[in-house]
């Protein structure tokens, strides 16, 4: 029909949004042809969707495949975002849109968005593409953080053979001390394990005065066991014998007091 109807001099210009509307429909058969009629591919800048972005919403890869061979712009927003970083769940797409020339670099936060998903496979992708695997300074959310905050263990452990700094802080938290404050003691042991420095703080605190004050006697245990300064003192003052004296905890008042000889 569309063929039929171009070859009878539709004007593809005077239907607002037409490849758009083709790929949202999966009509893979119709897109080509509107193209080379003159439907612009990557839509029109006043316009909230795009061709592209529409097909990887609604997960469509064959199209967005041919639509890059066609020539859309991979790095063109839309009023939804940048291609790659709506992509993330999708790795197929993300594969295709990195062929195709997307550039990690210009979608903020896009390994940040990967990690929160829980789309492990998006994540060495986007490494090797060249995302920053810190993050920046600027940004309060940090790959690294959020698969600690978020409990992606495998994710975290990927992140840290890939090289993310484990003594980054975000605007968030310090790894560490995030780390310390989760009731498993997985991730702190993850994060030791690829040379974090168990001293580092966060606003004045460190991981041990953060475990003593949650009550997180394994924590406190493994800390103590990696070098944790049993007696640092935070901005305010606060030791971690404070620390673990207001909570309450016998247990790791007598652990502290051993360590401290």
């Amino acid at each position: 029909m569309v063929k039929l109807l171009l070859a009878n001099g539709a004007d593809v210009l005077k239907t607002e949004q037409v490849v758009e509307k083709a790929v949202y429909h999966n009509y893979i058969e119709s897109v080509p042809l509107l193209i080379e009629a003159g439907a612009p591919i990557n839509g029109t800048p006043e316009k909230y969707y795009r061709p592209l972005t529409i097909a990887i919403r609604n997960n469509h890869p064959e199209i967005a495949s041919l639509l890059l061979k066609l020539g859309a712009d991979p790095n063109f927003p839309s009023g939804e975002g940048i291609p790659l970083k709506l992509a993330v769940t999708k790795p197929e797409i993300v594969k295709l849109l990195l062929a195709g020339g997307a550039d990690p670099t210009k979608a903020e936060q896009v390994i940040e968005k990967a990690v929160y998903h829980n789309c492990i496979e998006s994540v060495p992708l986007l490494v090797e593409a060249g995302a920053p695997i810190n993050g920046t300074p600027e940004e309060y959310y940090h790959p690294l953080t959020t698969a600690i905050r978020d409990n992606h263990v495998p994710i975290l452990k990927l992140l840290l053979s890939f090289g993310a700094e484990p003594d980054m802080a975000s605007g968030e938290n310090l790894p560490i001390v995030m780390a310390a404050r989760q009731t498993d003691i997985e991730r702190l042991s993850v994060l030791i394990e690829a040379g974090a420095d168990v001293n580092k703080t966060f606003r004045g605190r460190s991981a041990l005065m953060v475990a003593c004050e949650l009550n997180l006697i394994e924590n406190v245990k493994l800390l103590v066991q990696k070098g944790a300064d049993v007696n640092a003192v935070d901005d305010h003052g606060n030791s971690v014998m404070d620390f673990a004296a207001n909570s309450g905890n016998d247990e790791i008042v007598m652990l502290l007091l051993d360590s401290m000889g």
